[in-house]
């Protein structure tokens, strides 16, 4: 029976299963909601981060027809500094 630690403010706790579908869970223990659309580059170019990402710590970037563009906390960090 496979176990994972989750985490919240001012609590953790484990969660154990028996198998079958999991959803991707974000690093903060939470489901995934999102995955990083920073843009990759060197030899990933034309790839995005994928790294996946709950409402609380996905940061929003901007919103296109497509829907909205978000990145993690450390590319949102890389992407500002870049700004500058």
């Amino acid at each position: 029976m496979p176990c994972k630690r989750i985490e919240g403010d001012g609590w953790s706790g484990f969660v154990c299963t028996r198998g079958g579908s999991q959803k991707q869970r974000c690093s903060c223990g939470r489901v995934a909601d999102y995955l990083c659309d920073f843009p990759l580059r060197g030899k990933k170019e034309g790839q995005t981060c994928d790294k996946p990402l709950c409402v609380k710590c996905a940061k929003l970037i901007k919103m296109t027809a497509q829907g909205g563009i978000h990145y993690c906390p450390a590319h949102q960090r890389m992407a500002e500094k870049e700004k500058k």
